[in-house]
Order: structure tokens, then C-alpha cells, then sequence
């Protein structure tokens, strides 16, 4: 649904939409300086957040209570090798 930032953080917004269900509102946060150390660039915000989001889904909030979530150093590396992985299969098999 977009994003927010103040200063040097980055606020993404999500609706869950499920037929018959309420919207749900999640709201994921990031250090812009996140992204500058691992040389990730901004456009792959909403992808990231939408990744963490995916893992998390099951334990899903309540309408009535959004789900407020931080990108940490940890989940940056996850994203990386997750990102990086169908590069090094296609790599491998270009070279098999």
C-alpha cells in the first residue's frame, strides 16, 4: 500500500486481504542504513518486507491489531542468500 519514511527509516504498509475476512494491516519497518551496508537496493524494499511477511503469515494478527515488524541485520541475511541462490543454481548449470 506504499511506504512512510521519517529520517533514516522506512515504514512499508500491507493489507492481508482474505475473501470473507477483514483486512489485516501489516507494517514493516526498515533502517534505510540496512540497506547501504549489504548494497541492496531501495526499490527491493517491498520484496524483502513481503518475504518476512510470507514467513510470518501464520501467526497473523487480528483486525483489530496490525502486525508491527523490524527488519533486522538477520533478516537482511537471510534475504541475501535467499536472493542469491536461484543465481548460483542457473550459474551451475550454465557451467555443468
Amino acid at each position: 500500500m506504499g511506504f512512510e519514511q521519517v529520517q533514516n527509516v522506512r515504514e512499508y504498509m500491507f493489507h492481508g486481504v482474505e475473501h470473507g475476512q477483514p483486512t489485516l494491516v501489516f507494517v514493516v519497518s526498515t533502517d534505510l542504513a540496512l540497506f547501504r551496508r549489504n548494497n541492496v537496493n531501495m526499490q527491493e524494499g517491498p520484496a524483502l518486507c513481503l518475504r518476512l511477511l510470507t514467513v510470518e503469515l501464520p501467526a497473523a494478527p487480528t483486525a483489530a491489531q496490525p502486525l508491527r515488524r523490524t527488519v533486522t541485520d538477520h533478516d537482511m541475511l537471510a534475504y541475501l542468500i535467499a536472493r542469491a541462490a536461484p543465481l548460483a543454481k542457473k550459474h551451475a548449470l550454465r557451467h555443468a
